[in-house]
């Protein structure tokens, strides 16, 4: 059986704490598309391929405040220099003929988040039929931003293992870019025997290494440990990037639950007649995975269009109708039309609720990483100003996050409501969503603890500073300005007797009280050291309060 047409849109997001900052986000499209291979572009952009009518269905489908933050909300950047994708794929079969692929790359974009997520699509498609198991191996092994692990064999007692011939496990022989005239550019992935393997092998593990091809097409940016400086991102899932599939068939019933069970959960071929998994396990499948508004089993119905998903995919399936009908005025039928129909929604309003499922689900686990780290520093007996403000700031994103990206319904349309609640079930946002509540809800017990320590600690130093300043006042009003020159009218006329201006500043030196006078002195010291002290406590409460 084969797959007649093919449509793979890979939906990666990315960690980079350098978008959380403030202008973050412009600062890295900036940087980005300063670069020759990329460059800004509209969200909204409308193209040969993309008209007018298409782009207003797409906008009119969403909420306001979806709209809002699809097509408003979001620094979109794309790369138009790939064309196409080449990967020889290892089928159970072996490397055949046949799985030595191109792959049409129709788009390549780059979606900035001030919730610290980079989104990366990358649109593939082909055109001519693939055999079945094919399609499940590319599908599998496509998507791999990494090694999942080495097929390993032993070598004998005590003499340890080695790769097999086969290599990495779910991934394809190699893969490599092209560019419109067909020619190979930029880094080409092999995941066989050779010196990238060796040099893998030999560098420590201190995270999996993202394959060649994929660190060339993100490129400016780095692959490194978020937030570690620059602008790096890092992986926030496994090595499985999540996909959307469209697959046409010219008779899509001649399925079988195994075909379509490997489909909906993207696992690696195998035979028709059997099920990837036990049967108990896969009891619930077509209720827990499967959207069937327009499928219907009987031959001859209309009806031949199957929505699958397990969350990190999602896969829809359709007939395409022979080639001898391209002459009737309804080909190529609704499943395949790419202005109004199956094919167009999949491109454009499913693509958009895969992308906000996906965004939402990093997002929360993201802040949840960064709380978890938060609170480990935090402490109530000796906070540090860095990490409450570490922690204030998790605080504001989160409310950013849930008044702006966290909705549980973004459109009016029926079929859209119930996709979207199907892909987060999956996904199992809702719980991730509560999780970081939870979070931020200690995290903001803790900060009212420092807050409260904070506050005794500064009416413990008012105190102090209080009383210091009750004595200072004391001793002035004890030791008056009169008190250390004698009889003033005595010292006055004594001075008047003498000659000169000369003789009367001496004989008001003579009769000044030195004693009184070097307790004033200490007291005005005092007294300055008092009004340093109020001036530093004040102003650290005011930096406090603001930072708050």
């Amino acid at each position: 059986m084969n797959v007649e047409s093919l449509h793979l849109t890979l939906l990666w997001p990315l960690r980079m704490d350098c978008l959380a900052l403030p202008d973050g986000v412009a600062k890295c499209a900036r940087y980005v598309a300063d670069s020759p291979s990329w460059s800004k572009c509209d969200p909204l952009q409308v193209s040969p391929n993309n008209p007018v009518e298409l782009r207003h269905a797409e906008l009119a489908y969403f909420h306001p405040f979806t709209r809002k933050l699809l097509f408003e909300g979001s620094t979109v950047l794309e790369r138009r220099d790939v064309r196409a994708m080449r990967c020889l794929i290892a089928t159970k079969r072996g490397v055949l003929a046949n799985s030595e692929l191109t792959l049409n790359v129709d788009c390549v974009q780059l979606r900035l988040f001030e919730t610290g997520v980079a989104m990366l699509t990358v649109e593939l498609s082909r055109d001519e039929p693939l055999p079945l198991d094919v399609t499940q191996d590319l599908l599998d092994q496509v998507r791999r931003a990494y090694r999942p692990y080495w097929e390993l064999r032993r070598l004998g007692e005590n003499k340890g293992v080695e790769p097999k011939e086969s290599d990495s496990g779910h991934c394809p022989v190699h893969v490599s870019w092209m560019d419109e005239k067909g020619h190979p550019i930029g880094n080409e992935s092999t995941y066989g025997h050779g010196e990238a393997k060796q040099r893998l092998l030999r560098v420590p593990v201190v995270q999996p290494a993202i394959s060649e091809h994929w660190r060339w097409l993100l490129a400016p940016l780095q692959g490194g440990v978020s937030g570690s400086g620059g602008w790096c991102y890092e992986q926030i899932l496994d090595e499985r990037i999540p996909a959307m599939a469209h697959l046409s068939f010219a008779n899509p019933r001649a399925l079988t639950s195994g075909d379509f069970i490997r489909l909906a959960l993207m696992d690696d071929s195998g035979s028709s007649a059997t099920l990837p998994y036990a049967k108990e396990f896969l009891a619930r499948f077509e209720q827990e995975h499967c959207y069937d508004r327009f499928w219907e089993v009987e031959p001859g119905s209309w009806m031949a269009t199957r929505f699958m998903t397990a969350g990190y995919s999602f896969v829809m399936t359709g007939e395409k109708p022979p080639d001898s009908m391209k002459n009737e005025d309804w080909y190529p039928g609704f499943f395949m039309d790419d202005l109004s129909g199956g094919l167009a929604h999949f491109r454009h309003h499913y693509f958009q609720l895969g992308l906000l499922a996906h965004l939402q689900e990093a997002s929360l686990l993201v802040l949840l990483d960064q709380m978890a780290a938060a609170a480990q520093c935090l402490r109530v007996e000796d906070p540090q100003d860095a990490d409450v403000k570490k922690a204030r700031d998790l605080r504001r994103r989160m409310a950013l996050f849930a008044g702006r990206y966290w909705f549980t319904e973004v459109t009016n349309q029926v079929q859209g409501r119930e996709l979207f609640d199907l892909w987060r079930r999956h996904l199992d946002s809702e719980k991730l969503f509560r999780e970081a509540m939870e979070q931020i809800g200690l995290l903001d017990s803790v900060l009212a603890d420092i807050e409260e320590k904070r506050a005794q600690d500064w009416r413990d130093e008012m105190e102090k500073i209080l009383g210091l300043g009750a004595m200072i006042g004391l001793g002035l009003g004890f030791f008056g300005m009169s008190s250390f020159v004698g009889d003033l009218d005595q010292a006055i006329d004594y001075a008047s007797e003498q000659d000169g201006v000369g003789g009367f500043l001496a004989a008001a030196w003579e009769q000044i009280a030195w004693g009184e006078f070097l307790i004033v002195l200490i007291i005005g010291a005092a007294l300055a050291l008092y009004i340093q002290q109020v001036w530093k406590v004040v102003g650290k409460r005011k930096r406090e309060k603001k930072d708050t």
